[in-house]
């Protein structure tokens, strides 16, 4: 169960501190977020993160609540709420995009049937776990009926959000897809150096190249089509 325990915490903290960093590349959090150390691991967002473990892990100690017992397991029912959400979107996502294809590139069955049937499963799922939260958690506290309408809280605030950045800051906005292939993330990747005058690259990113450089026009694309995939994920 150790184990078990151990390799979840590490794969949530690659996943926040790779969050984080791709964030922080992309203007939307404090660029020093994107800074990687000699092994190209997002260091700063792991600083940051650990800092905000150990401020809830010292108030949790403040208040008298066991964090292992009472925190951790609504974590893990956010965690799983937010997973299936996600998974549901990307499900419409999948439709949507085969849509914008010609006919001889999509499947009746893979691209239409399969993902409109899996968002109406996860959809189900995604009201089960709301109706059934107190048994994720363990928990049968009062508030705990509360507590998972926070991802619905998120999403709406990320849609708010998602419509100011389109309206305020529209270049930015412009590049959060990250580009289907790669030289559509080398192209923006291209454009968000554009944006920071060429003269500030974030310290994400080593230097700022020129795709007319041959040399340097892969280590370009490497980094777009990283920055793009690990919003991906």
């Amino acid at each position: 169960m150790s184990c078990s325990q151990l390799a979840c915490a590490l794969a949530s903290t690659n996943l926040t501190c790779r969050y984080f960093q791709s964030l922080a590349m992309e203007g939307l959090l404090p660029r020093v977020l994107s800074r990687r150390n000699r092994h190209h691991s997002p260091s700063a967002a792991l600083w940051v993160l650990g800092a905000v473990q150990l401020i809830v892990i010292l108030g949790c100690a403040f208040v008298g609540v066991d964090p292992y017992l009472e925190v951790s397991p609504i974590g893990f029912g956010l965690a799983a709420l937010g997973a299936t959400s996600l998974q549901c979107l990307c499900s419409i996502a999948v439709v949507r995009y085969f849509l914008r294809l010609p006919k001889s590139e999509r499947s009746f069955w893979s691209t239409f049937v399969a993902p409109v049937l899996a968002a109406v499963l996860l959809a189900a799922a995604f009201v089960v776990e709301i109706h059934a939260f107190t048994y994720i958690t363990g928990s049968d506290e009062p508030y705990m009926s509360y507590v998972p309408w926070i991802v619905p809280a998120v999403a709406v605030f990320g849609l708010y959000f998602g419509y100011w950045l389109r309206r305020n800051r529209p270049d930015h906005y412009a590049i959060l897809s990250g580009g289907d292939t790669t030289e559509e993330a080398a192209e923006i990747h291209q454009r968000l150096v554009a944006m920071r005058g060429r003269s500030s690259v974030s310290p994400g990113v080593h230097e700022a190249t020129t795709v007319s450089d041959p040399a340097k026009t892969s280590g370009v694309e490497h980094d777009a089509v990283r920055l793009g995939s690990e919003d991906a994920s």
